[in-house]
């Protein structure tokens, strides 16, 4: 079955659709909420919501894009509206003492990917988010701005301080590896 015939069905409300359509794009979406979640039980929580408002939004899905990329914005914007937007706008950087590192190319070539995305959870929140929004997720600093009540000035700037932290803390854990062998 197609995903415009399963989205069809499930408007028209039979069950066997929703459960095709959810057992689909459960992994894939989890994935993503999971990028949005401290924990998996936020993530979860994050999830059952999404598909709530996922059902509810299929008679207004516009076959404009692609039907999973639909389903993760909305998952993104339940993760995001899920998080304390205090916390977010009133965040301290801590980063006032970077310099402008230059990371050798080579440090990063043999690094797995949950190791840089380790890199990515040690950044602060606000950051942590406009990184994975930007660099995962290929949203433009313009959406990222609307999703998170900021402008797009600020959401490059604080991309910038991401990567900069993250080289610095790379280079560091580099310094201390070479020290130790």
């Amino acid at each position: 079955m197609t995903d415009q015939q399963l989205i069809k069905a499930c408007i028209a409300g039979k069950a066997k659709s929703q459960r095709a359509l959810f057992d689909k794009y459960s992994y894939p979406l989890m994935q993503v909420s999971m990028r949005y979640s401290a924990t998996k039980a936020d993530a979860e929580d994050v999830l059952q919501e999404a598909w709530i408002k996922i059902f509810n939004a299929l008679k207004n899905y516009q076959e404009q894009g692609k039907f999973l990329a639909w389903m993760k914005m909305i998952v993104i914007r339940v993760a995001l509206r899920k998080k304390e937007k205090a916390s977010f706008k009133n965040e301290k950087a801590g980063l006032s003492d970077i310099v402008h590192p230059k990371l050798d190319p080579s440090m990063i070539e043999d690094m797995t990917a949950n190791e840089i995305l380790g890199y990515v959870l040690n950044l602060p929140k606000g950051y942590q988010e406009v990184f994975k929004l930007f660099v995962i997720d290929g949203l433009s600093h313009k959406e990222i701005g609307e999703l998170l009540n900021i402008e797009a000035s600020t959401s490059r700037a604080k991309l910038t301080t991401a990567r900069r932290k993250m080289q610095q803390t790379i280079i560091n854990a580099n310094k201390i590896y070479a020290h130790e062998s």
